[in-house]
């Protein structure tokens, strides 16, 4: 069955969530909204896409692996995983929390425009929330290895505030107790650690310096590093 069937307006995928509106692709899959038939409740259901044509054994068992670890994650400002599967059509899915507001990169842009970072309040708060979420990621070994303002969403909640909530721990991968490691190799170039881009093993710290990156961004406006393409970045 076709994708776009199988997630098309009104279908119902793991016989429990109406797929209401689409919301927006990403690196990784796409992703939609869904009501839960039986509470009611708004959830966002993201398709992965596959690294090739076909689902393969090996891919589906790790990727049940890693998302049940990743639904295991409850730290407030971790984006909530409530459910996943494998579809009649065999597309992988997660369920997780509906969010209402924008990413940090977003708001970036729209302060870059304006000509001011986003302050010092702003960002202590943000650093707070995000060095939160990777502590708990961090302790069942998973290292997140794509933390960029794309995957750092903030929530709008009553009174104007907002929430920070890390995304897309799909991308995470496990680190095994005997190497202490993972040698897979993913991220954004912008801001990759130095460890990952040469593809050597990385762990908790990698994500740290990540986030290092996306703060100096918060506080200046601007990244610390310039480059024209990808290979540029990973030479920087």
């Amino acid at each position: 069955m076709d994708q776009a069937d199988q997630f098309r307006r009104g279908a119902v995928v793991g016989g429990r969530y109406e797929v209401t509106a689409a919301i927006g692709r990403g690196a990784f899959g796409q992703v939609y909204e869904a009501r839960h038939l039986a509470t009611g409740h708004n959830v966002a259901l993201k398709v992965l896409r596959p690294r090739s044509a076909v689902v393969t054994d090996a891919m589906r068992q790790e990727f049940f692996a890693e998302a049940s670890v990743t639904a295991g994650l409850c730290h407030p400002n971790t984006v909530r995983v409530f459910d996943f599967g494998e579809t009649d059509g065999g597309a992988l899915y997660l369920t997780m929390e509906r969010l209402i507001g924008e990413t940090l990169q977003h708001t970036l842009a729209r302060l870059k425009r304006q000509q001011r970072p986003l302050g010092d309040s702003a960002s202590r708060a943000i650093a707070r929330a995000v060095l939160g979420s990777l502590a708990e990621a961090h302790a069942v070994g998973l290292v997140h290895q794509d933390l960029k303002p794309t995957n750092i969403f903030l929530q709008r909640i009553a009174g104007g505030q907002f929430v920070c909530k890390v995304l897309d721990f799909g991308l995470a991968v496990r680190v095994s107790e005997e190497s202490n490691a993972s040698t897979h190799a993913a991220g954004t170039p912008q801001y990759m650690s130095p460890e990952q881009a040469c593809g050597q093993p990385v762990d908790g710290r990698s994500d740290l310096y990540s986030f290092g990156l996306v703060l100096f961004e918060c506080l200046t406006g601007n990244s610390p590093y310039v480059a024209n393409t990808p290979r540029e970045f990973l030479g920087a």
